[in-house]
């Protein structure tokens, strides 16, 4: 596990790969991913305890924990599309990560389309 105390860019062992062509610091500083990855986590709880009482199944139900893990993916999967296409020089604003999390949630919600 990655030690989030430790200052940024400190290279652990392990850690040394970071995924190709990726210019954006969250996602190769393994402090501020495992800090990203750490909000999703819980992000991902707090989703499950709302579809749990919105709809009245067990909060510890599959069905809850599947759709949970969807709505987290689609939005953390959309904010690191938008993070990315802006630290590659595009034109991005805050209608381009709107439509980033709509895009995301349709997919979610409908399946990946060919």
């Amino acid at each position: 596990m990655t030690d989030v105390t430790e200052p940024v860019g400190v290279r652990r062992p392990g850690c040394e790969a970071e995924p190709p062509g990726n210019p954006d610091p969250l996602f190769r500083e393994p402090g501020l991913r495992a800090v990203w990855l750490r909000a999703h986590d819980e992000a991902e709880a707090a989703f499950a305890a709302a579809l749990a009482r919105s709809t009245g199944r067990p909060a510890g139900g599959l069905w809850v924990a599947v759709g949970a893990a969807m709505v987290d993916g689609a939005l953390r999967a959309a904010v690191e599309h938008h993070a990315l296409r802006a630290a590659e020089g595009a034109r991005v604003g805050g209608e381009g990560l709107v439509e980033a999390v709509r895009e995301a949630l349709r997919t979610a919600v409908r399946g990946p389309r060919v």
